[in-house]
């Protein structure tokens, strides 16, 4: 057969309304292009991330083929663009792939006829040879859509044309083999596909394995096609890393390692060291997000070590400490006893690191969400990311109604953070996400106290903002869930923070919709659609709140963390630290925004040297000195870093809580330098 001629747009979407929604590369559609190249060498492929280029290309031509990537972030744009492309060329095959569908087969046929006539075929898990299966029929029959629906194509789901009346219209997954050697999947980076993605916006992203042994119901990686991992040859993962090195330019600092458990491998200490061979020698990269594996401490412990000079956190995630929640989601965590092991070489190497907790997993109430908490403030990990239980297509917690009915799930929908459009002609598009806000053991009550809860952990003790504050905690002598709780008290009752709280809570209310439709129905109407444009809707609200009260009331932030210590009685001794700590960071955080932040320099007197107290495991008063004169200021390192990435994400409080996932609060605020004489 001679190679078929053919037009295919494959495209990664992401929207970019108030900011760009998701920044990472397309790796995605960019290895299905190698992939098809390697057998059909002469195709011509085009790839997108941006919804306008992808319009203004269509303006010109439509081609033969467009694929979509799917997931919660752009479902609804790809839905959008596939109806405006059948209602002009009803003869382009249209094609989706990725995770975002259940794995039970009635779901699936209920989702291809919700987009019946537009939606041609649906590839499922690995996409490069699932999209080849399916492109390999295409050309056989000649893009004939009749005939191709006629046959079989592994990999692929889609709605047969013809059946009788009792008949199921879905022609049911085919198993297509996962790949035990990637490296038939040729780099996306070193054939150069990747090129145009350098555009001093997006991220790198790279992956060195796929597949998860975990089974975790919240996770569609817990289904068992993702259990068998397969890995990338190390060479090739380190050529990609200097390709992307050589070409990234000056404004992008960050990149992204896609797998589920970086750092389960040897291979990925390795990884780890030429990260940092390439940092000393480039000063990329700065900051490295990559989800880490939970059961190797001790191996992600010297990953750390080694990559010292980049932000690249370590990942502890543990969902719930609740023994009865944790069976119930199919999870197992690393014992206390580990994870203590773990918080005291964090601390002692410096290393910052994150945890992750979901509220309203099945069987877990306000109280043990509440403990799971206030363990992780206890083993002082750098940040606790706090989540509502979102029920994600293809994992079990969603597949599996008896368990909503068994721990009463009470399910609500609202808008996905900065993930909406209007695109002319195609018109607007708004994603939507399932969420738990209420079960048999937490009502919506506990339910809006946890968030208010989140939102005090975000703002006052996340990415280290305010550690000297909890390092006095912990020399006085405090118990720390009466600190946390106190905290929540005189933050509630602050005289600023009253009113924004109370919006707080309305939004998280107002947020809220009985189904998809209503959501969608809601936000396409032109005065709602503005509230999405202007951040009255729509918007991560944990974000929203904290970068506002960064951004505008830092200092009376400061004011609650003094007023709550305050109240313990302190004695003179003590009180005195306190003020000083009080104003050392006063000063760190004023005009730390600034336009013209690099220029100003603020001088002070102390007693303390705050600075490397805050970074010691000494007490303060080992760090008294004798006349000790401070100057607080801006680097040029911080300075660019920050203003690139506002020049990628924009300058509202969505775009600071979108650089706030990128960069520490810390290494925005002013450094301090003692005045010798």
């Amino acid at each position: 057969m001679n190679e078929p001629k053919a037009s295919i747009y494959l495209a990664d979407l992401t929207h970019t309304t108030v900011t760009i929604s998701n920044d990472s590369f397309p790796l995605n559609i960019g290895y299905i292009n190698a992939y098809l190249l390697k057998y059909y060498k002469n195709l011509k492929i085009n790839l997108f991330k941006y919804p306008e280029k992808l319009k203004a290309e269509l303006d010109t031509a439509i081609p033969d083929i467009v694929g979509f990537s799917n997931y919660p972030w752009n479902l609804n744009l790809n839905i959008s663009f596939m109806k405006w492309i059948k209602k002009r060329s009803p003869s382009t095959i249209t094609v989706m792939g990725g995770p975002n569908i259940s794995y039970i087969p009635k779901d699936q046929e209920s989702f291809l006829t919700s987009l019946d006539g537009i939606l041609d075929f649906y590839c499922l898990y690995e996409g490069e040879k699932s999209f080849k299966s399916l492109f390999d029929v295409i050309a056989e029959n000649e893009f004939d859509l009749s005939t191709i629906k006629g046959g079989e194509i592994p990999g692929v789901i889609f709605l047969k044309d013809k059946c009788s009346k009792t008949e199921s219209r879905l022609h049911q997954y085919i198993p297509i083999s996962r790949s035990s050697s990637l490296e038939e999947f040729p780099s996306p980076y070193q054939s150069g596909l990747l090129d145009e993605f350098f555009d001093d916006k997006l991220s790198p992203m790279i992956e060195t394995h796929r597949g998860c042994p975990f089974t975790c119901s919240f996770c569609h990686e817990g289904h068992d096609s993702y259990k068998k991992v397969n890995r990338f040859d190390l060479q090739r993962v380190l050529k990609d890393l200097e390709y992307i090195s050589e070409h990234v330019g000056d404004k992008v600092s960050n990149m992204m390692i896609a797998d589920p458990n970086f750092g389960m491998y040897e291979s990925d200490v390795t990884v780890g060291e030429y990260l940092a061979e390439i940092n000393a020698k480039t000063g990329f990269p700065k900051a490295v997000f990559a989800s880490t594996a939970k059961n190797s401490k001790e191996r992600l412990i010297r990953i750390s070590k080694i990559t010292k000079n980049i932000s690249m956190p370590l990942w502890l995630s543990v969902q719930s400490m609740t023994d009865d929640v944790l069976k119930n989601i199919n999870r197992r965590n690393i014992s206390i006893e580990q994870m203590i092991d773990v918080s005291k070489e964090i601390h002692k190497n410096d290393i910052k690191s994150y945890t992750e907790v979901i509220m309203c997993l099945p069987g877990e109430t306000y109280q043990s969400h509440f403990e799971t908490i206030l363990s992780m403030v206890e083993q002082r990990f750098g940040s606790i990311m706090t989540y509502q239980l979102m029920l994600v297509e293809g994992s079990a917690l969603f597949m599996n109604k008896k368990t909503h009915e068994k721990f009463g799930f009470v399910t609500k929908f609202r808008a996905v953070p900065r993930s909406f459009s209007d695109i002319e002609d195609v018109g607007k598009s708004i994603e939507v996400e399932q969420i738990v806000v209420a079960t048999k053991d937490m009502s919506f009550t506990e339910y809006l106290k946890a968030r208010k809860l989140h939102l005090v952990i975000t703002t006052f003790y996340n990415r280290n903002a305010f550690k000297g504050f909890m390092k006095l905690v912990d020399e006085f002598k405090i118990d720390i869930r009466e600190y946390i709780s106190k905290l929540f008290d005189v933050f509630s009752a602050n005289a600023t923070f009253k009113k924004i709280l109370a919006d707080f809570i309305q939004e998280t209310k107002d947020e809220l919709f009985d189904n998809k439709d209503a959501v969608i129905d809601y936000y396409t109407q032109d005065a709602n659609y503005r509230k999405l444009l202007n951040g009255e809707a729509g918007s991560n609200l944990l974000q929203n709140y904290s970068s506002l009260f960064f951004m505008k009331f830092s200092c009376e932030l400061i004011d609650v963390l003094h007023a709550t210590l305050s109240s313990f009685n302190l004695n003179e001794k003590a009180s005195e630290k306190l003020e000083e700590v009080t104003r050392f960071y006063k000063n760190s955080l004023n005009s730390f925004l600034s336009p013209n932040r690099i220029n100003e320099i603020i001088h002070d007197n102390f007693v303390y040297d705050i600075s490397n107290w805050i970074k010691s495991d000494l007490p303060i008063k080992d760090f008294k000195k004798k006349n000790l004169r401070l100057s607080f200021y801006t680097s040029k390192e911080q300075y660019e870093q920050l203003n690139n990435y506002q020049i990628r994400f924009g300058k509202t409080e969505q775009s600071f809580g979108k650089i706030l996932t990128r960069m520490w609060i810390t290494d925005m605020m002013r450094k301090s330098e003692i005045i010798k004489d």
